[in-house]
């Protein structure tokens, strides 16, 4: 018994799947909760009355027992033909899984179909489990039903046999018998109870399964149908189709013969443009190799016009010099002219002084007046020189003209040769000037031709 307990209660503890296994994983009702309880408070007063009353042989039950056999060979008839029509429901699906490959339809059906056969199936195999746990406890029961039975006849047997005046101790014992006893019908009925509620369940399983069965047989034969209907639609698309795979071989066949012809053009188009791109990197290079050339043509032209700027420049200011030398020039031709008068002043003032050393050697000369050196024109005047015959000469006797002397620093030899020097000196110059300007614009002029030439 304990071993059944324990069944019953892991099969009490596994998850709820499905409605059929909610109904056979069920706990027991309350009415079997309160007839444990009340024979549990019952069983003690029973013991108490058990010395005055007579023990009295329980009634058996054989239309229970029948009852109970013809269910279960009913559910065992039920069960076999569950099993025959899940057969043929599981051949029906393996044709149409056969069939139906190729539609999409059907295979949603088939889905379908299979989900509520696997559902079958686990019901089936749930059905199964608690009629084998059910068998068990009724073959359990049936063994305690017979042990409590002769253990009720042995009773009588065994007050007999005591003498008439037991003692405690046989009293005792025969107390915890009738216990026993009690606890084993009372554990009896309670299996008859939980066997009984478990067909009920299996009988209302059966039923829902039957129904699901009905359901599926329908589901079926609609399936079926559109199998056919699809089979129908199916050969004439597949005649159909084997026109157009024939018609798409023979396109395939010209496509082919066209692909190859166009993989040789393009093969020689590729090569075509293999030469075309070996001409056009030659052209490359080649403006490449040009415009390098221009580049260095065009830093040569704009090396070429800033020295032509610079040669202009350089002409203008050869040509600003020659100006100035030829202003030098005039003006040193003027200063010759100039000093070439000066010159002949200066000899005619040495004739006179040697005329004067002939008369008498006065060493010397009175001073003029103010007025009569006033009246004398100065031979610098302003910057310029004038000749000596310009000279405003009074008449006086020759006492007067002994008497006249000259300054040593107007007409002195000193002087006059100073002015010689620098008179030479500037000549010398003029000559360099002239000709370092000469040579200034022979270099550029033959630079310009050499420029204009290349």
């Amino acid at each position: 018994m304990q071993s059944i307990r324990s069944r019953w209660g892991l099969s009490e503890m596994q998850p709820k799947t499905s409605p059929s296994a909610i109904n056979s994983k069920r706990t027991p009702s309350p009415n079997m909760r309160r007839s444990s309880s009340v024979s549990s408070a019952s069983s003690d007063s029973r013991l108490s009355k058990v010395s005055d009353r007579k023990p009295s042989p329980k009634p058996q039950y054989p239309s229970q027992e029948k009852q109970k056999t013809v269910r279960v060979s009913e559910m065992q008839q039920q069960w076999g033909q569950l099993q025959e029509d899940l057969k043929s429901a599981m051949e029906e699906l393996a044709e149409l899984k056969k069939s139906n490959e190729e539609s999409k339809q059907s295979k949603a059906t088939i889905k379908l179909l299979e989900s509520e056969a696997k559902n079958a199936k686990e019901s089936e195999a749930k059905m199964f489990e608690s009629l084998l746990f059910q068998t068990k406890q009724l073959e359990q029961t049936k063994i305690l039903l017979e042990e409590s039975k002769l253990e009720i006849r042995n009773l009588p047997e065994k007050r007999e046999s005591l003498p008439s005046t037991p003692s405690e101790e046989g009293v005792k014992k025969l107390r915890i018998e009738l216990k026993l006893a009690v606890e084993a019908e009372e554990k009896s009925k309670k299996a008859m109870d939980d066997f009984a509620a478990a067909l009920k369940e299996v009988s209302s399983e059966l039923s829902v399964t039957k129904t699901e069965l009905a359901n599926a047989k329908l589901k079926l034969q609609v399936a079926l149908e559109d199998y056919h209907k699809i089979a129908l639609a199916y050969e004439g698309s597949a005649a159909a189709w084997k026109e157009k795979e024939d018609s798409f071989i023979n396109y395939v066949a010209i496509s082919e013969e066209e692909m190859n012809k166009k993989d040789q053009e393009q093969r020689m188009a590729k090569e075509e443009a293999s030469k075309l791109k070996d001409i056009i990197k030659q052209a490359v290079d080649e403006a490449a190799a040009v415009k390098e050339s221009l580049e260095i043509a065009r830093y040569e032209n704009y090396e070429l016009n800033e020295q032509l700027l610079k040669k202009e420049s350089a002409f203008q200011l050869i040509m600003q010099d020659y100006e100035r030398i030829k202003a030098s020039e005039a003006a040193a031709l003027d200063s010759v002219r100039e000093m070439k008068i000066l010159l002949a002043d200066v000899e005619s003032f040495r004739q006179l002084k040697l005329t004067t050393d002939d008369h008498n050697k006065t060493k010397s000369v009175k001073k003029p007046s103010s007025d009569r050196w006033m009246n004398l024109n100065p031979l610098v005047l302003n910057g310029h020189r004038h000749p000596v015959g310009e000279l405003d000469i009074v008449p006086c006797p020759v006492s007067d003209v002994r008497s006249l002397r000259i300054p040593p620093s107007l007409f002195g030899f000193d002087h006059l040769e100073g002015v010689m020097f620098n008179v030479a000196d500037d000549e010398n110059m003029e000559k360099k000037v002239k000709k370092t300007a000469l040579r200034r614009i022979g270099d550029a002029l033959k630079s310009r031709r050499s420029f204009l030439k290349s």
